[in-house]
């Protein structure tokens, strides 16, 4: 499986199986959200919600399937955590581009 449209680079397609408690919260969500939008849940759909899946092109010598979905919840953390610094330090109003003017800023 290759990922890019210019440059072809070689990836993993990795699929998890979900907790029992996980995969009801997540049904639980897509049927309210079903619910509010006038649609009807299928069993196909349903049953997909029982999988996390991901994408990389992290090597399997570098990191084996059982890692990829810690470290991707990792990442995802500190994807939430940046995103809440910019909301709290409002850094779409800064003015300046400076690296010194940022840091005094902050």
């Amino acid at each position: 499986m290759f990922v890019g449209q210019a440059e072809r680079l070689p990836c993993r397609l990795i699929g998890y199986r979900l907790p029992p408690a996980v995969v009801n919260e997540r049904r639980r969500k897509a049927r309210a959200k079903a619910i509010k939008k006038g649609r009807a849940l299928t069993q196909e759909t349903l049953a997909w919600l029982e999988f996390a899946f991901f994408i990389t092109t992290v090597p399997a010598t570098l990191w084996p399937a059982a890692v990829i979905g810690t470290i991707y919840r990792l990442r995802w953390q500190v994807e939430l955590t940046f995103k809440r610094w910019k909301s709290l330090l409002a850094l779409h109003v800064l003015k300046g581009t400076r690296p010194e003017r940022i840091r005094c800023l902050l």
